[in-house]
């Protein structure tokens, strides 16, 4: 299963990492490709996994040409708003090296091994936005940015409601 979620325009990947893999990309509105279900049908302790991974570039692209982002886990709220009002979000990744290969693994399970690692409870739905514009200058941006300009967020629902 491979889903299209940031955008690599301009830039290359060679020999993507095994498992699922996101690259964020500008979404339509009117349809549901934002929306992606995880562990649906799946076996007692298995989880999916998600790759994100970041805009590559080769080496000697202009800085203007290459894109940076820093992807955050929001709330509803913020997702609808493209507003991050958090004073300590939770970031899930920082796309700021153009010219190397960077992905991050997200793998959804409602425990892990990790301290301060990500958690996924079933029934759930997980909100990720990038308010980044793009460009270096506006990497650390909280509002808009690519968000509100080219979609640049998806929800992930976890199955499956425990309760049902």
């Amino acid at each position: 299963l491979c889903r299209s979620i940031l955008p690599l325009p301009g830039g290359y990947l060679a020999d993507p990492p095994p498992c699922v893999v996101v690259v964020f990309c500008s979404f339509r509105i009117d349809n549901t490709d934002h929306i992606i279900d995880v562990n649906k049908g799946n076996i007692p302790f298995e989880y999916d996994q998600v790759n994100i991974i970041c805009p590559v570039y080769r080496t000697g692209t202009r800085e203007e040409d290459v894109e940076q982002y820093i992807i955050y886990n929001v709330s509803k709220e913020e997702y609808d708003s493209c507003r991050i009002t958090n004073p300590m979000p939770r970031i899930i990744a920082v796309c700021d090296r153009p010219h190397q290969l960077m992905y991050f693994t997200i793998t959804f399970r409602s425990f892990t091994p990790q301290p301060g690692g990500l958690e996924f409870r079933p029934g759930q739905d997980y909100y990720f936005i990038s308010t980044s514009t793009g460009d270096v200058g506006g990497l650390h941006r909280r509002i808009g940015g690519r968000c509100a300009t080219h979609n640049m967020k998806v929800i992930f629902k976890v199955c499956c409601d425990p309760s049902k």
